[in-house]
């Protein structure tokens, strides 16, 4: 009886430690990423511009530096875009450079894209340590479930 009780027990321990989706403090992010290059805010808050530059092995920040600071309405969009100078289109080694941007208050250029581990981030300040707590717990439950 004890085995049977167990599993659904330390079934809804790992859901709560791992959190729903909707609880994902993550706004944006770039390069690349499964989160996307943009977002609309669901809720008033203060986001924040991270920029991270190295990962440990379970998937978490290294080092992790806050940018910027920016108060955020409901339905504000947040994101990332890429911009090239018209005048080094043509010329092979040209770089695009990354900006950030909050609705149409904030842009940020960031320059070029430096490493392959290197990340930007627009996320919620509340919520930023304890999501890359869970990372862990996240990645385990999408190798068990074959995500």
């Amino acid at each position: 009886m004890k085995h049977f009780l167990l599993t659904p027990v330390l079934t809804l321990a790992a859901l709560l430690a791992v959190g729903c989706g909707h609880s994902d403090p993550i706004r944006a992010e770039a390069p690349g990423g499964g989160i996307g290059q943009s977002h609309h805010v669901k809720s008033d808050g203060r986001l924040a511009l991270y920029h991270v530059t190295q990962w440990n092995s379970m998937g978490q920040p290294e080092h992790a530096e806050k940018i910027a600071t920016v108060p955020v309405k409901r339905g504000d969009r947040v994101g990332f875009d890429y911009v090239l100078d018209p005048q080094k289109a043509w010329v092979p080694d040209a770089h695009m450079d990354l900006v950030a941007f909050a609705d149409n208050s904030y842009r940020l250029n960031l320059g070029p894209v430096r490493s392959r581990t290197e990340k930007f981030y627009w996320a919620y300040e509340d919520g930023w340590d304890a999501y890359w707590a869970g990372q862990p717990q996240r990645t385990f439950w999408k190798t068990a479930t074959a995500q």
